[in-house]
C-alpha cells in the first residue's frame, strides 16, 4: 500500500511532468499572424482554427484591420478597399517586417501588392505547379479554379490564393417564364427555362412585356433587363461580363493585349443599344444609372423580369416585396446569358485572397496556414455554416453533400429603392444549395484586370465605366466608343497602341497581292512580245534593250506593294527605298539614256553614225551607281524605321519613317534629289527632241509619263495622310506604274500587232507623199542630171513643163535668226520646183504614223552667210521670207552651189504664177506637175 505521503509526492511529480510537457508543447508551437478585414465569421474562424492548430502545431493569430467608414459594401473596388489598401501600403512602406505573416486583399489588389508578396511558385508549360512551396501548397493549388488564379499570377509567379469568391448572377421571374411557356416542355406547368443567349432574353422580354401590358395597363412591369451600369466600379463589373459573354475578352488580357474593342465587345454593345432604341422596354435608359440597391429594388417590386445581381442574395421568393409575392412572384437564378449558348455564364469575380508577407520570418509555417485557409475542406465547411462565402474549388459544386445542404439566412430588406433613407424589414429564408450548384457549375469566372493595371487600376476602371456609359446613352457609337476606350486604356497602361497594317490574308492585302503579281506578269509578257516582234520597225526604233530595262524596272515597282503589306517589319522599311529607287532609276534612267542618244545623233551638224547600246547603257549605270552610293550611306547611317503614325485618336497606321533624325532626313533628301534630277533631265531632253521624226521621237509620251509621275508622287502622300488608310500608298504605286506602262508600251504593242500595212491601207495619202511619188516617177521616166554622190546626191529632173530638183541635206528652219541658232539639224529630202517657187521637205523614211513634210513658198531668197570648208562644213544661211530663216548643210561645194541656184531660181515664181488651183501649196505643186 502507498502511504499518503508517497501518493502526494507522486502526484506532485506527475503534475510537474505534465506542466513541463504542456510548457514544452506551447514553446514548440509556431504562431502565424493573419490580417483580415472585420467579418461576421471571425468567431467561427477562431474556433475552426483552434482545432487545426492542435494537429499542426501552428497557432493562427487572427488580427482585424482597422474599421473604416463602412465595411458593408466592401469589395469590388469600393472606397473601403481603397482605404484598406492605403492602410496596408503605409505599413509596408514603413516596416513590412512588423506586419502579420499573411494578409488578406481584395481580388483587384494583387497586382499592387505583388512587390511585397512571397513568390509561391510557377506553372510549367503542362500546367503543373512548381516552386519552393509545392509541398505545402501543391495539392491545394491544383484544385483551385484556374480562371480565378489568373488574378493571383503576377509576372508568371503565383503570389496569392483565393479564400472566397463573389460573382455576378442572373436572377429572374420564374413565374413569368412559366406563364408565357418559356419552359422545358413548352407548357405552363413545365420547369422554367431561363435564357441562354441575349437574343433569347430579348425575345422573352418582348413577349412577356407585351402580354403583361395587354392584361393590365397598370402593371409595374416596365423592363426586361436591369443591371449596374452607373459610373462606378459596379459599372466596370457589368461591362466586363457583357464583353466576355460575347467572347470579347477581359478588356485587357493578362499579356497586356487590349481587347475592349474586339468584335465581340462591339457586337454586345450594338445589341444593347438596339434594345434601347427599339423602345420595346427590353432595356431602358433607367438602368444605366443603377447601382446594386436600385437594381435590386426594380426587381423586387416587380418592375423587371431579369436582374443582374451579386451572389450575396438568396434565390428565394422573399427577395420580392410582399405585394409582388402576392401576385405569384417566384425567383429563379441562372448564369448570365451569352451571345451564343456556349458563351453563357460569364461572371465577374469579386472576393478576397490571401498572400504571404515576403519579409515574414515564418514562411514555411505561413505557407501551411495559407494552404489550410484556402483548402477544399475549409471552404466547404465555411460555406455550409456561413453565407455567402462561396468556395473557389469548382469540384465542391459537384459534391452532393454540399449541394443538398439547406441553409437558413436572415436578410435586411428595404421598403424603398432609397436604401439610405429607407427603413428595413428582416426576412429569414431557407434555401437549398442545389440551385447554386446548378448555376455555379456553368459559370465562366472572369477576373478584373487588377494584375495588369496595378496602381493604375483606379484610373482604368474609371475609363471603363465612363466609356460604357457614353456608348449606352448613345453619345458615341459602339465601334467609335470602344476604339476610343482602347486608345485610352493603352495610353494609361503604357501599352503600345495597335496600328493598322495590311496583312496578306486581309481583303486589301489579297487585292494588292493579285494586282502586284498581275502587273509583274504583264511586264514579263510584254518583254516576251518585244522579242517576238523584234523585227517590227516600231520595236526596232524604240531601242529594244532599253525597253526591256524599263519593263524590268516597272516589274520591280509592281513588286514593291508586297513590302507595304507588312510595315511592322524593319526589313520591309529597309527594302522599300531600295526597291523604289532602283526601279525608278531603271525606268527613268533608260528613258533618259535613249533620249540622250537620239538628241546626240540628231543635234549633230554632220551625222555621227550609230551610238551603240553599250555606250548609252553607261548612262543607266552611272545613275544606278549614284543611287547605290547614296542608299548605302542612308541605310547604313540612319535607315528608315517602322513607326506608328497617329492619324486620329482612334486611327493609327504603321509606316516607314523616312524622316525624323537630322541625319535620316538629310540622307533621304540626297536620294530624293538624285531622283528629281534624273526626272528633270529626262523631261528636258524629251522637250529638246520634240520635233524629231515620230519613229524616234517619244517626247510627248515621255512628257506625259513624267507629268503623271510628278502629280501622283505629290498627291498620294497627301491622300494617305488625310485618310489614314495604309492601302493608299501601295495603290498609288500600282496606279503610277500602270500609267507609265500604258503610255510607253500600249501604243507600240498596238502598232506591232496590226503591222504597217494595216495602218496605211485605210489612210488617205498625204500631199507630201503624193509629191514624193510624183518626183520619184518623174526621175525614173525623164531625163535627169545629178551632182555629188552618196546620200547627199542632188538630182535635177526635166519633165516637160517643169523642173524638179530632188536631193537630201541637213537643214534647220526657224522664225528668226536667233532661234535658228538654237534649232536642231534634221536630215531631210528636199524637192524644189523653181517654176512654182516652192520647196517641199519630206521625211527620209515614212513610218507608220509619219510627220507630214512641209511645203514652203519662197517669196525671197537672201543669202546671209556661206561656209565652204572641209573642217567647218559646206552650208548656207538664207532668209526666205519676213519670218523665215533657212540653213542647209551638205557634203561638198558643188552640191552646195547647186542648192543655192535651185533656191534662187524660185524667187519671183511664186508671185508670177497666175493660174493656181485652190487648196494647199503642196496640192498646187502636185496639180502643176500632174499636168
Amino acid at each position: 500500500m502507498y502511504s499518503p505521503k508517497k501518493i502526494g509526492a507522486a502526484f506532485i511529480a506527475l503534475l510537474a511532468t505534465a506542466t513541463t510537457n504542456v510548457a514544452a508543447q506551447t514553446a514548440a508551437q509556431t504562431t502565424v499572424k493573419v490580417l483580415m478585414q472585420p467579418e461576421a465569421y471571425a468567431n467561427w474562424a477562431k474556433q475552426y482554427h483552434a482545432e487545426w492548430s492542435k494537429s499542426s502545431g501552428i497557432v493562427i493569430e487572427y488580427q482585424e484591420a482597422p474599421t473604416f467608414d463602412s465595411w458593408s459594401g466592401f469589395g469590388a473596388g469600393s472606397d473601403d478597399s481603397s482605404e484598406y489598401l492605403k492602410y496596408l501600403g503605409g505599413k509596408l512602406e514603413a516596416d513590412s517586417a512588423s506586419l502579420p505573416d499573411i494578409f488578406a486583399m481584395d481580388i483587384i489588389m494583387t497586382g499592387v501588392m505583388a512587390p511585397h508578396l512571397l513568390k509561391l511558385g510557377q506553372f510549367d508549360k503542362n500546367g503543373n505547379f512548381t516552386g519552393d512551396y509545392v509541398n505545402e501548397l501543391g495539392a491545394n493549388v491544383m484544385t483551385q479554379d484556374p480562371n480565378i488564379l489568373v488574378a493571383d499570377i503576377v509576372d508568371g509567379n503565383l503570389v496569392a490564393l483565393p479564400i472566397w469568391m463573389n460573382i455576378g448572377m442572373m436572377y429572374y421571374r420564374e413565374d413569368l417564364l412559366k406563364k408565357y411557356k418559356f419552359t422545358t416542355d413548352g407548357t405552363t406547368t413545365g420547369a422554367a427555362k431561363p435564357p441562354e443567349t441575349w437574343d433569347e432574353m430579348q425575345n422573352m422580354s418582348e413577349v412577356i412585356l407585351a402580354g403583361e401590358k395587354a392584361a393590365d395597363s397598370n402593371t409595374p412591369l416596365v423592363t426586361g433587363w436591369v443591371g449596374q451600369f452607373a459610373q462606378y466600379e459596379g459599372g466596370t463589373c457589368n461591362a466586363i461580363e457583357l464583353i466576355c459573354s460575347c467572347g470579347g475578352g477581359m478588356v485587357v488580357e493578362s499579356n497586356k493585349t487590349v481587347s475592349v474593342n474586339s468584335p465581340g465587345a462591339i457586337e454586345i454593345y450594338t445589341k444593347f443599344r438596339k434594345m434601347v432604341t427599339d423602345k420595346k422596354g427590353v432595356v431602358t435608359t433607367d438602368t444605366f444609372v443603377y447601382r446594386e440597391d436600385q437594381t435590386y429594388w426594380a426587381f423586387a417590386q416587380g418592375g423587371a423580369i431579369f436582374s443582374r445581381q451579386w451572389d450575396d442574395l438568396f434565390p428565394t421568393n422573399d427577395l420580392l416585396t410582399p405585394w409582388t409575392r402576392s401576385r405569384g412572384g417566384v425567383v429563379g437564378i441562372a448564369p448570365i446569358p451569352g451571345c451564343k449558348p456556349e458563351q453563357k455564364g460569364a461572371a465577374i469575380l469579386g472576393g478576397w485572397h490571401l498572400g504571404i508577407n515576403k519579409d515574414s520570418a515564418k514562411k514555411i509555417a505561413a505557407a501551411k496556414v495559407l494552404s489550410f485557409m484556402t483548402s477544399y475542406q475549409y471552404q466547404f465547411d465555411r460555406a455550409v455554416q456561413l453565407f455567402p462565402y462561396w468556395p473557389t474549388h469548382p469540384s465542391i459544386y459537384k459534391d452532393p453533400v454540399f449541394c443538398n445542404t439547406t441553409h437558413q439566412a436572415t436578410m435586411d430588406m428595404a421598403y424603398s429603392a432609397d436604401t439610405t433613407n429607407s427603413t428595413f424589414y428582416q426576412v429569414t429564408s431557407t434555401t437549398s444549395f442545389q440551385s447554386w450548384c446548378d448555376a455555379l457549375s456553368e459559370l465562366q469566372a472572369v477576373p478584373r484586370p487588377g494584375v495588369v493595371a496595378g496602381l493604375d487600376y483606379a484610373q482604368l476602371t474609371q475609363a471603363i465605366y465612363t466609356g460604357q456609359n457614353d456608348i449606352l446613352f448613345g453619345i458615341v457609337s459602339p465601334n467609335s466608343g470602344l476604339n476610343l476606350l482602347a486608345v485610352t486604356i493603352s495610353k494609361l497602361l503604357g501599352i503600345e497602341l495597335p496600328a493598322d497594317t495590311l496583312g496578306f490574308l486581309s481583303g486589301g492585302g489579297k487585292a494588292l497581292s493579285v494586282l502586284g503579281a498581275s502587273g509583274m506578269g504583264v511586264c514579263a509578257m510584254t518583254s516576251a512580245l518585244f522579242v517576238v516582234f523584234r523585227d517590227a520597225k516600231v520595236i526596232r526604233t524604240a531601242s529594244p534593250a532599253f525597253m526591256h530595262l524599263i519593263l524590268f524596272g516597272l516589274a520591280m515597282s509592281y513588286s514593291t506593294v508586297f513590302l507595304y503589306i507588312d510595315l511592322k517589319r524593319r526589313s520591309s522599311c529597309l527594302m522599300i527605298p531600295v526597291w523604289l529607287a532602283v526601279s525608278f532609276a531603271l525606268v527613268t534612267g533608260s528613258i533618259l539614256a535613249k533620249t540622250w542618244r537620239i538628241r546626240t545623233i540628231f543635234a549633230a551638224r554632220i551625222r555621227i553614225g550609230k551610238v551603240s547600246d553599250w555606250k548609252t547603257m553607261r548612262v543607266v549605270g552611272y545613275i544606278l551607281i549614284a543611287e547605290a552610293i547614296s542608299l548605302s550611306i542612308w541605310l547604313g547611317v540612319a535607315p528608315p524605321e517602322p513607326e506608328i503614325k497617329e492619324i486620329s485618336v482612334t486611327n493609327r497606321q504603321w509606316e516607314c519613317a523616312m524622316t525624323g533624325p537630322t541625319a535620316r532626313t538629310a540622307l533621304g533628301g540626297i536620294v530624293l534629289f538624285i531622283n528629281i534630277f534624273v526626272l528633270l533631265a529626262t523631261t528636258v531632253l524629251a522637250y529638246m527632241i520634240r520635233d524629231i521624226s515620230a519613229q524616234f521621237n517619244e517626247s510627248k509620251m515621255i512628257g506625259l509619263a513624267m507629268y503623271n509621275v510628278v502629280v501622283f508622287v505629290v498627291i498620294i502622300p497627301v491622300i494617305s495622310s488625310a485618310t489614314g488608310q495604309p492601302i493608299v500608298i501601295p495603290v498609288g504605286i500600282l496606279l503610277i506604274t500602270s500609267i507609265v506602262y500604258g503610255i510607253l508600251f500600249i501604243p507600240k504593242l498596238l502598232v506591232a500587232f496590226h503591222g504597217p500595212s494595216a495602218k496605211k491601207d485605210g489612210r488617205k495619202q498625204t500631199d507630201s507623199e503624193r509629191l514624193e511619188s510624183i518626183a520619184n516617177k518623174a526621175q525614173s521616166t525623164n531625163g535627169s542630171s545629178s551632182v555629188g554622190g552618196g546620200a547627199d546626191t542632188l538630182v535635177e529632173i526635166k519633165t516637160g513643163a517643169a523642173t524638179i530638183i530632188d536631193g537630201q541635206a541637213d537643214v534647220r528652219i526657224a522664225n528668226s535668226k536667233f532661234m535658228l541658232a538654237a534649232a536642231r539639224w534634221i536630215k531631210r529630202r528636199l524637192v524644189v520646183l523653181p517654176e512654182q517657187g516652192v520647196v517641199s521637205e519630206i521625211p527620209l523614211e515614212a513610218d507608220d504614223n509619219p510627220t507630214p513634210g512641209t511645203t514652203i513658198p519662197i517669196q525671197e531668197f537672201k543669202i546671209l552667210q556661206t561656209t565652204k570648208s572641209e573642217t567647218e562644213g559646206f552650208r548656207f544661211l538664207a532668209q526666205m521670207g519676213p519670218k523665215l530663216f533657212f540653213e542647209l548643210e551638205t557634203v561638198s561645194a558643188p552640191v552646195l552651189e547647186k542648192w543655192m541656184q535651185a533656191f534662187q531660181g524660185c524667187v519671183g515664181s511664186f508671185k508670177r504664177t497666175s493660174t493656181r488651183p485652190s487648196g494647199t501649196i503642196a496640192t498646187s505643186v502636185i496639180s502643176f506637175v500632174n499636168k
